[in-house]
């Protein structure tokens, strides 16, 4: 298996989001170690059409076959586009896992667990999710301790609703399209904590985190 990086250079929500750092390190590094650490990452490739970023994935040993091209860094350019972009461009067949760099707080033991989901349950995908208090929304997810896979029902009283915090997908590239995880239902699911499911969109949500790590 492989793990995918997506870094674009513009985010508007959050200029330089990708180059930010948590906890003394990069979000390139703390996706690296989440990948070489976990031991079930064959190689790890990067996209993106920021130089700075480029130029720090080939100093830690990162492969980055080609800078993105503008057409696949836009605003409203799907993640899996890009995706799909450097497996075609690669020729890369077999499984693969996309890490998100913002997900800052998601450890080895998490993208290890979640292979180890998304090689027994037998789902095409899997996804990190985290525990949802919502009730309102019109489709549930809900998660099951005895069952690797998100159903649309709650089977048993242990389960709980779920949502995906970007921490990490799997799935083969036989199922890669544009909307990969468009549907939940049957997909496998690695269940991680909220303090480890920090998705970063905006720069307060890092500034918070990075006070309440001082704090502690």
């Amino acid at each position: 298996m492989i793990a995918v990086i997506p870094a674009r250079k513009n985010s508007k929500r959050f200029p330089g989001k990708n180059r930010a750092a948590f906890d003394g390190k990069s979000f390139l590094e703390l996706a690296l170690a989440s990948a070489v650490q976990s031991g079930v990452i064959s190689e790890i490739f990067l996209s993106s059409d920021d130089e700075v970023i480029i130029e720090q994935a080939k100093e830690l040993g990162i492969t980055v076959p080609f800078k993105r091209a503008s057409e696949f860094s836009q605003d409203d350019t799907s993640t899996w586009s890009v995706v799909m972009d450097l497996v075609q461009q690669t020729g890369y067949v077999g499984d693969l896992c996309l890490l998100q760099l913002t997900s800052p707080k998601r450890l080895p033991i998490d993208v290890k667990a979640l292979f180890e989901v998304y090689s027994t349950s037998k789902s095409d995908f899997a996804l990190t999710v985290k525990e949802s208090p919502s009730t309102t929304a019109r489709l549930q997810y809900w998660l099951c301790p005895c069952s690797p896979k998100i159903a649309h029902a709650q089977h048993c009283r242990s389960s709980v609703r779920v949502v995906p915090n970007g921490g990490a997908y799997m799935l083969n590239t036989d199922c890669l399209v544009v909307n990969s995880f468009s549907d939940l239902l049957q997909a496998g699911a690695h269940l991680m904590p909220e303090q480890r499911s920090l998705d970063i969109d905006f720069e307060h949500q890092l500034t918070t985190a990075i006070d309440i790590e001082k704090s502690r």
